[in-house]
């Protein structure tokens, strides 16, 4: 479970300093460096991977209203050791993060993951997610600003789970895995989907039981999101987000675009949500049902 994070700026050189030992490594691109002293992970390969996702986030985004630009390389430190890992934040980080396998620091800009918490099927999709955090925190809210949990782990959510080729590149309508083996040995990284929770999900959608979207997207406290029924909120974030993206023949996207730009302004919540897309909460309620129940 993977989560926005904001540790102090002094992460970034005690991760430098914590990372660096005889099975240091670290694999480039024009816009990420991968840092990593797990001897078994292939760094440049993954920077390649990062590398192929952004230009297909800022593709997709490319119409994106006051869309921002940063060329900066980002930061990216995969830790095979879990006590390096859990002295990254100091003893605020270890009571209260360690448990997630990967963080987005937003202070300083960098990702943080422990690779030996992840599954090797599991690492290209909680990558995927966590440079989700980076580029829509850089490119689409703006420094500063902090998007509410829903879209920010929704759309962590939705490109995390979404299926790539390594020939037709990334492919929205699919769920699956990323086509690409980021470990020298081993099997190749297979699919990360969230499969048992969509399937719940679905059956509590059927039933009545689960959260309408507007108690959802008016939750702003991290806290409360990530509380007890947190698989839930993700599986539904996930869901919302990819109902707004490709539902209905994408006729939502537009109005998710306009809605993002408000939280970049500041302005958040279903009211907000049901003004950018032009619909009311009862229309939108009875589409996203539509629209799960047939994925």
């Amino acid at each position: 479970m993977a989560q926005t994070s904001d540790l102090p700026e002094e992460a970034l050189p005690r991760a430098q300093a914590l990372i660096r030992d005889r099975n240091y490594t670290i694999g480039s691109t024009p816009h990420f460096r991968v840092h990593s002293d797990d001897p078994r992970l292939d760094t440049k390969k993954t920077a390649e991977l990062l590398e192929s996702f952004r230009q297909y986030f800022e593709a997709d985004w490319a119409a994106f209203p006051g869309r921002k630009t940063d060329d900066a390389p980002a930061q990216f430190f995969l830790f095979y050791s879990r006590f390096k890992y859990s002295q990254l934040g100091g003893p605020q980080f270890r009571e209260t993060g360690v448990s997630a396998p990967g963080h987005y620091n937003t202070q300083a800009d960098i990702v943080a993951i422990h690779t030996d918490t992840v599954d090797v099927g599991n690492l290209p999709d909680l990558l995927i997610h966590e440079t989700t955090h980076q580029l829509t925190h850089i490119t689409l809210l703006g420094p500063g600003t902090y998007g509410s949990p829903w879209l920010m782990e929704g759309l962590a959510e939705y490109y995390g789970n979404m299926k790539r080729s390594p020939k037709e590149g990334f492919q929205p309508e699919r769920f699956g895995d990323k086509g690409v083996a980021l470990f020298r040995d081993g099997p190749k990284s297979g699919p990360q989907i969230r499969s048992d929770e969509l399937r719940q999900y679905k059956k509590e959608l059927s039933k009545g039981i689960a959260a309408p979207v507007e108690v959802l997207v008016n939750m702003r406290d991290p806290g409360q999101f990530l509380s007890d029924g947190l698989l839930q909120r993700y599986t539904a974030s996930w869901m919302l987000v990819h109902f707004l993206m490709q539902g209905e023949g994408g006729r939502h996207r537009e109005g998710f675009a306009r809605y993002i730009a408000q939280e970049a302004a500041g302005v958040s919540g279903a009211t907000a949500l049901y003004e950018a897309l032009g619909i009311d909460a009862a229309a939108l309620q009875t589409a996203f049902e539509d629209h799960v129940k047939h994925l």
